[in-house]
């Protein structure tokens, strides 16, 4: 079972400290990363699944086994996102 944790980092103002969310999102078995602008499929599942989301400050897309997806959003001075694959026994697998 493959785990998605994204630490989500955001502020009201670029002089102000970001506070800092973690969140655990279960993927399954398996899971795909789909890179914007790399691989056709990223635009295949955004027209079909997400047709009104705008891909412009997106760099991917993470697709869970479980049929979870999750957005791969750019930084911004304002909201900056991790993200991490973590195995069964709590290691990073990958980092995104």
């Amino acid at each position: 079972m493959y785990t998605l944790r994204i630490k989500e980092k955001t502020r009201k103002d670029i002089d102000d400290e970001f506070d800092e969310v973690y969140e655990n999102f279960n993927l399954g078995d398996s899971y795909s990363v789909l890179i914007k602008d790399k691989t056709n499929e990223f635009y295949n599942v955004i027209t079909a699944e997400y047709p009104d989301t705008k891909t412009d400050n997106m760099l991917g897309l993470i697709c869970g086994e479980n049929r979870k997806e999750f957005f791969i959003e750019e930084y911004t001075p304002l909201k900056q996102f991790e993200y991490f694959i973590m195995s069964d026994n709590g290691q990073t697998f990958e980092r995104l």
